[in-house]
Formats: C-alpha cells, structure tokens, sequence
C-alpha cells in the first residue's frame, strides 16, 4: 500500500543494473557462512573489548538484501535471508537486548548505533516477509529490544542521553536510532515509540551538536555544523524526515529541506558523493580539486546514504533535482566500488599484520590521480581469522533503493524516475495490470523507449523525469513531437491511447570546471556524458599529471568521438577527448593498482 492505493510492481532488469544485482547476490548476499558470523557476533558480545562496530554488520546489510530481494524476487535470497533472520532472534538476550556489547560495556562506543540497525534490518526484513508467525516473533523482538532502549536512555531523571551514549562524533551516531523508532511507531502503533522520536528530535533540536535546529535555522552549511561526519548526520535526518511524516509538523519538514538544500550546492563531487577529507563534511564541492590533501576520500557508506536520502527527498517534495543527484551517485561513485573484477583487498592493522581478501565493495574513490582499492572502510577482524567492512556491508543498498523508486505509481499517476532497462508489472487494485517496458542502454545512450502494454484504466498520467543534464530533449508518441525542459514531462494515458514513447536525451559530453576560487581552479578540468562522469586511466596511456587538450564547441560543449577501447574490454564507455581517451568513471581504475592509475579531474592548460 502506497499513497492510499494499493499497488504491486515487479521488475526484470537487464543489461548494467541487471549485471550489478546478479553480481551482488551471487558473491555476497546468498553467502550463508557470512550471515551466520555476522549473527554471531551478538552470541559472543565481540565488540566489547574494542568498542567496535560489528554490531552494524548484520543490519545493513539486511537492509540492502532486501531491497535488493523486493527488485529481484530472487527466491534463493529469500530462503537465505529468512533462515539469517531466524538464526539472529537466537541470539536475543534475556532482558530483550540484541547487542555485541556485554551488558558492562553497553551504551558506549558503536552499540546504540548497532542497536539501530538491528531495528533497521528486521524493519525492513518485515517489509518482504511471508509468514504472519515469523512476522509475530520479529514485532515481539523489536519490541523488547526497544523497550530495553527507552527504559535505560533519553530524556528524563536517570536517563543517559541518547548523544551521550557514544563518545565518537558528538553523539550523532547514537541519534541517527530516530529512523527505525518511527517505523517502530508505524509497525506497531504504540504511541510509546513515537513519544521516545519525539525525546530523540529534542535531543537533536537542543542537545549536543543540536543539528536539528542549525537546519531548521538555515544559516551553516553542513560542512560548518559542530559535527560533520556525512554518513551519520545524513542518517539523523532521513529520521527526521520518517518524524516528519508521522508528525506532519511543518517545521521538521523544512529543517530536513534545508539541510538537504545546502548539501547538494556546497558537498556534491563531480561522481556525486561528498567527503574529501576522509568520510566527511568539507566543502567537497570546493575542495575536490585540492592537491594538499592525498588521504582517502568519497567513501561507499556515504554514497549509499545520500542515494537513500536523496530518494526520501524526492517522495518528500516531488523535486526532480534529488533523482538527479541520485543517479550520478550511483553510476559513476556506487559503480566504481563494485569489484567485479575480484581484486583482494587489503589492510594494514596497527601491529603490522596484514589481512587480504575478496569484498564485494571498495570503500573509498579517487577525483585526482590515484587508486581503487585504498583501504577497507570499517575494518573489524571477525572471530574467524576473517575481517569484513561497513562499505561492503551498505552496498547493496545503493542499487536497491534506485530499484525500489523507479516506476512509482502515487495516486492516479505514473512516475519513471530513472531507465534502467527491463520490464515492469503493475498490478493495481488487486486485478488490473499494466506492463511497461525500457530500452535504448541509458545512461550509456540516449535513445530510451517506453513501451507499455496492458491496462492503463484508473492511470491518468505518466511522468517522465528529464534530468537537468539534458539541455536538448525531445520525446515523441504517435504524430506528437515534444522538446521538454528538466523536470517531469506530464502524459496523460487515456486508454489505448499511447503504447511507444520514444525519449532522446542530451549526450553531448561538456566540461566541469572547479568552482570559482577553488584550489586547483586553473589547473582541472572533468568532464561528464549525461549523468555519466568520465576518467583517465593508465590502461588508456595516462600518466600522472599528463594535460588534455580538449576543442570545445560554441554550444558549450566538447569535441568527442565515441570509440574502442580494447585494453578495457568491459569499459560501458569509451571517447576521445583531444589529445586522451576517457572512459566512464565507474570502469576505470579496476585493477587496484598502478595498472589503472586514474583521474576526474584531469590537468588542463
């Protein structure tokens, strides 16, 4: 049920995104042996000597797993994920706690966080379940668990306060556990849920980095809030917006707009993540091209959550910019990580000893000249002689959200936010279906057709999302000929009416410059096709520092010749700009090594 109306869309995607989901549930999420070590983290309390973070494990990636499963329907991964989540009610407490924490360490380090997702995982692993006893046993879990939370924490006499309870990041890791209190809220309807959000936005609002309210005040950018870790603020606020939602007070709504605002004009890298001082709020869109810092920069964790916090915007506010940003987040930053190639990844702990292995997911990607494959954000060693990561453990999300918010039906309307290629079912009051297919290779190409066959009674109008990149758009059905600006194009759909819509896009490569007095301002220059940003790499004859040539065109636009690039087989990609071939971002640096040395932002004369 979604907006009043209930609806069911199922979804076969083919070519990029069908190869991206395979290849996630094939080398990660149907690995029983790994969600049998994440649940047994919670048995042997491994996080209390270290105060680590492998209470976060099981729930994110639960999380994604199952958005992946709601765009796949993979059977397999349904079987896998049940028996996990079976196998995790086993590890609950005595008193109702689910942590990996001993009750001696408890409401330090990472364990609220951990607690959150614990939530956030069942949550969402009750939004595909089947079985009403499974569901029961999860609700009745949940609810101990919380209880446990509001018993020991939050406002009032006795209380720790929620930002307390962690010493990392002023506490905004503690309070991001807003988000899955209010879906508590929601499963259940008891109003205790709802009144413990409310103790944890009065905390937002009045305690701490008190981030609530400098957004509702709107005069800092995030990168000049207290605290300016991007994954974890990002995640206070997609509760708030989940508050919001419940609540309806308008103030929260546009605290959450304000802050959403400020991120996407001052942290937005040309491969759509933010943080270029490690995981970080920094002016990214200032400080990218800046030469003076060499550490790792756009992590995984915070391009999946502005995935998901861009899509919460754009349900929100209907404002086609947060698909935008969304969709260059995830085909060049989200791509980039996936390692397709199966290169080991390695990491150097404090007493020398190296650990190396296969993940699913790098962590952290280059702008300037570098290399894939750094270092594996959130390391923990795990009781097996293994280690894994929080960027390994958030990936699948990413894809999982576009998948989720791609074909949305909102009342009588239908909104194409994004072209993956495949097929669409709807099926709509319980009987009427409606088939829509995509084709063309979007992002890669241009020429996307829509095709739709079935019932369109009770569907008035289908909304096509042209994305701000394309300054010449032209959409046709039957005689009609359309050239669109950026935002949704409205069709009606009267029956039988139209059946192939035909949508070609901008692919006309144009150049990126450095923001106005940004380090590096004259010596870099990007470049980006569609939503898609391009990069230099090694296997293509680059060498660090070398300089483009680039012929721009009076439209604003480069000269660029689309073609073969042999020594990049499965490059999606491939032009010659000037005096260099480019490929797309997510294709290049794939080796982990020299081998690949690649670059966004390439010197320029």
């Amino acid at each position: 049920m979604k907006n009043g109306r209930k609806y069911v869309i199922d979804a076969d995607f083919c070519g990029t995104f069908s190869d991206a989901l395979s290849f996630i549930t094939e080398n990660q999420l149907l690995d029983t042996g790994r969600w049998e070590e994440f649940v047994r983290q919670y048995k042997i309390k491994s996080d209390s000597a270290n105060r680590g973070w492998r209470c976060e494990y099981f729930g994110k990636m639960m999380r994604g797993a199952c958005l992946v499963f709601g765009a796949t329907h993979d059977e397999r991964l349904y079987a896998v994920l049940k028996s996990s989540v079976e196998d995790l009610l086993t590890a609950q407490d005595s008193d109702g706690r689910f942590s990996t924490y001993t009750p001696e360490t408890e409401l330090s380090g990472w364990d609220m966080w951990g607690r959150k997702y614990i939530m956030l995982g069942l949550e969402f692993f009750l939004s595909v379940c089947r079985e009403d006893r499974l569901k029961e046993k999860i609700v009745k879990a949940l609810c101990r668990h919380a209880d446990l939370i509001t018993e020991k924490t939050g406002v009032g006499e006795g209380k720790i306060p929620v930002f307390s309870t962690s010493d990392f990041w002023m506490g905004v890791n503690s309070l991001s556990i807003l988000e899955p209190f209010v879906k508590l809220y929601n499963i259940t309807g008891e109003k205790k849920y709802l009144d413990f959000a409310a103790e944890l936005v009065y905390e937002g609002e009045n305690l701490g980095s008190r981030i609530f309210t400098l957004a509702a005040e709107d005069k800092l950018n995030p990168y000049e809030y207290p605290e300016t870790k991007a994954y974890e603020t990002m995640s206070c606020f997609q509760g708030l917006a989940e508050y919001y939602l419940v609540t309806r007070e308008d103030k929260y709504r546009r605290a959450v707009i304000n802050f959403a605002k400020r991120l996407l004009s001052t942290d937005i890298t040309v491969i759509g993540c933010c943080g270029c001082t490690h995981e970080l709020f920094d002016h990214s869109a200032f400080t990218q091209t800046d030469d003076a810092f060499q550490g790792i920069m756009q992590e995984t964790c915070v391009s999946v959550t502005l995935i998901g916090f861009c899509l919460q915007l754009l349900r929100l506010t209907g404002d086609p910019i947060y698909a935008d940003t969304a969709e260059i987040s995830l085909y060049n930053d989200w791509l980039g990580s996936l390692n397709t190639h199966g290169n080991s990844l390695s990491m150097q702990t404090k007493d020398g000893s190296i650990y190396s292995s296969f993940m699913p997911f790098d962590s952290y990607s280059p702008l300037r000249d570098g290399v894939r494959g750094r270092k594996v954000g959130g390391f923990q060693k795990m009781e097996n002689g293994s280690f894994y990561g929080c960027c390994a453990c958030i990936g699948a999300a990413g894809i999982g959200y576009i998948a989720n918010e791609s074909l949305v039906l909102r009342d009588k309307d239908l909104y194409l936010n994004f072209y993956q290629e495949g097929e669409y079912r709807l099926t709509f009051d319980d009987k009427k279906v409606l088939r829509l297919s995509v084709s063309g290779g979007y992002p890669y190409r241009g020429e996307v057709i829509v095709k739709l066959s079935g019932d369109t009674e009770g569907i008035e109008k289908l909304f096509l999302r042209i994305p701000a990149y394309s300054k010449l758009t032209r959409v046709s059905f039957g005689e009609k000929i359309f050239e669109p600006v950026q935002g949704y194009f409205e069709i009606p759909l009267e029956p039988e009416n139209i059946r192939k819509i035909n949508i070609s896009f901008d692919m006309r490569t144009f150049p990126v410059f450095p923001e106005k007095g940004a380090p590096g301002e004259k010596d870099y220059i990007a470049f980006r096709r569609g939503c898609v940003t391009l990069a230099a790499d090694a296997r293509l004859g680059y060498s660090s520092g070398d300089i483009i040539k680039a012929e721009l065109i009076p439209d604003g636009s480069v000269k660029a010749e689309e073609i073969p690039c042999p020594e990049i087989p499965d490059a999606r990609i491939c032009l010659r700009i000037g005096n260099m071939r480019l490929t797309d971002y997510a294709s290049a640096g794939q080796t982990y090594s020299e081998d690949s040395l690649m670059a966004a932002w390439i010197h320029r004369q």
